[in-house]
């Protein structure tokens, strides 16, 4: 399964790390640790396993599953180092499921159905625990026309948005909630991190609409919450992977998790993926969940037939699992742009050129009344450029 030729992920480290990014089933569990004890048997580097484990924020489940699994010996020095990372882990996920609960009960209060995404209540779903999962920030979604209300209940929460939206003119507003999905939020007295979303960036409104409409009322904490079906919540992890080329292996673990319970129906996610032209990259997605956790996945092997589309997207979820976390070079600037040419919707060049010029600091860098509107499509050109150097 592993040619270090043509698999920049075959190390027993980058093994190792793959095979802890997620806690099996049962129907599952003597694969996984079969994978982690081959992994082990070939004498991992246990600093580039540790760097691996920072790199995908997998170190609460890297521990849970090495724990799990019988005869398995560390080293002093790396059990500590671990045990430690894993601590930190669910000590952060207490401290924003606490946030959390207290976004959603001010949500309650101000009539507005709130959407957590991904998560606390994602690892709790997948694991029964909270803190198995790690999270940079809290995502909650909500629909677009609550969009302003909810700003405003954040803001008495001590949430501050990193772009103030009612600043804007109703040319610009209709802009920006065209190409933008979420605003981000910090809050000032804890620092953490919230983004507030409406749309997805690869889904159709009518998908969007059809989730809230699908949606499940829930309770936790004494706050009620909408939900995705199990269907919906596959469709939306699968998106969002595709979306940023499975860069973290925790994405991967989440969606082996989901199909190993048999909660993925991959019948009605390609049609989702049709409707968002997203086929290509969701069949790239199966191979790729193949190769990482060994996965039985039917197949339609006309439908699955490999191409050389998928076969390209499958190289570039490779490279950018094993990238590392940061980018500097102007070729790895431009990576992901051309990533999103080659797995996103099929668009017109111009409509794609539209899009990634597009940045919404620009209405601050240069107000334009609505007469010379047409000033930001040079200029973005000119913005895109600088700030790619600038970056650089």
């Amino acid at each position: 399964m592993w040619n270090s030729k043509k698999n920049p992920l075959s190390t027993p480290a980058f093994r190792l790390a793959i095979a802890t990014s997620w806690l099996a089933p049962d129907s599952h569990r003597a694969a996984q640790e079969q994978a982690i004890r081959v992994a082990l048997d070939d004498a991992p580097d246990w600093q580039e396993f540790l760097h691996l484990v920072d790199r995908h924020r997998i170190p609460a489940l890297s521990w849970a599953a090495l724990q799990r699994t019988a005869g398995v010996q560390l080293p002093d020095e790396v059990r500590t180092a671990l045990q430690q990372r894993s601590r930190r882990t669910q000590f952060e996920a207490l401290r924003r499921s606490m946030l959390l609960a207290e976004v959603l009960a001010a949500g309650n209060r101000a009539g507005i159905p709130l959407m957590p995404l991904k998560g606390p209540l994602l690892s709790l779903e997948l694991y029964g625990d909270l803190g198995l999962r790690q999270s940079h920030d809290l995502d909650l979604q909500c629909r677009l026309e609550d969009v302003f209300n909810a700003c405003r209940f954040l803001k008495d929460l001590g949430w501050h948005p990193d772009f103030a939206i009612s600043s804007l003119t109703p040319r610009q507003r209709e802009k920006f909630f065209r190409y933008d999905v979420h605003l981000g939020f910090v809050q000032s007295s804890s620092g953490q991190l919230l983004e507030l979303h409406w749309h997805d960036l690869y889904e159709t409104t009518a998908q969007t609409q059809a989730r809230w409409t699908a949606g499940l009322s829930c309770q936790w904490r004494d706050t009620t919450y909408q939900a995705m079906t199990p269907d919906d919540l596959a469709w939306y992890l699968c998106m969002h992977g595709c979306r940023h080329a499975w860069f973290r292996l925790k994405w991967t673990g989440d969606l082996a998790r989901l199909h190993a319970e048999g909660k993925i129906d991959w019948a009605r996610g390609l049609e989702n993926a049709r409707a968002a032209g997203l086929q290509k990259s969701v069949l790239a997605t199966q191979a790729l969940l193949r190769e990482l956790y060994d996965l039985s996945i039917t197949k339609n092997e006309r439908e699955n037939a490999s191409s050389r589309a998928e076969s390209r997207l499958l190289a570039l979820m490779r490279g950018a699992i094993a990238a590392p976390e940061t980018h500097g070079t102007p070729s790895e600037l431009f990576r992901p742009h051309f990533y999103e040419w080659t797995a996103g919707p099929r668009k017109t060049l111009w409509a794609f050129f539209k899009q990634k010029l597009y940045r919404r600091e620009d209405y601050l860098l240069l107000p334009l009344s609505n007469r010379f509107f047409w000033l930001y499509v040079p200029l973005r050109l000119l913005s895109f450029f600088w700030r790619h150097w600038r970056h650089a």
